[in-house]
């Protein structure tokens, strides 16, 4: 999203909760120089304020990125592109096959006393 974009976005917010009292050009300014809401789609801002407009209070940017992730990823509806990865959860078991044939396994730790568990990490997609 362009700067000018996050501002009427934060006014937006603003407007959907205006008993809470908030650093309306602190914020502007934070969220300007976010790289994560810099690289949003505009058109997942409208979905945002959709999905933020439900929460009970001026969201932190946490939330907010959360929910552009939510978007993005896949989870819901409206999203129409899936992470091939994960498959919009998020988290990546390490499983991956071409075709029917594995070519990776899924991810390994180490626990205690040295047994093995399987793991999944947070995906990229969700970083």
């Amino acid at each position: 999203m362009r700067p000018e974009v996050i501002d009427l976005f934060v006014d937006r917010l603003c407007g959907i909760f205006p008993k809470d009292n908030i650093a309306r050009n602190t914020v502007k300014n934070a969220w300007n120089r976010d790289d994560f809401l810099l690289g949003c789609d505009e058109e997942h801002g409208k979905i945002a304020l959709q999905m933020l407009e439900h929460d009970d209070t001026f969201p932190n940017l946490k939330r907010v990125k959360e929910v552009f992730r939510k978007i993005k990823g896949g989870n819901n509806v409206i999203s129409t592109q899936q992470c091939k990865i994960c498959k919009g959860s998020g988290w990546d078991d390490g499983l991956r096959y071409i075709g029917n044939v594995c070519v990776q396994e899924r991810y390994e730790e180490e626990g205690i006393y040295g047994m093995k568990y399987h793991v999944a990490k947070r995906c990229e997609c969700h970083a």
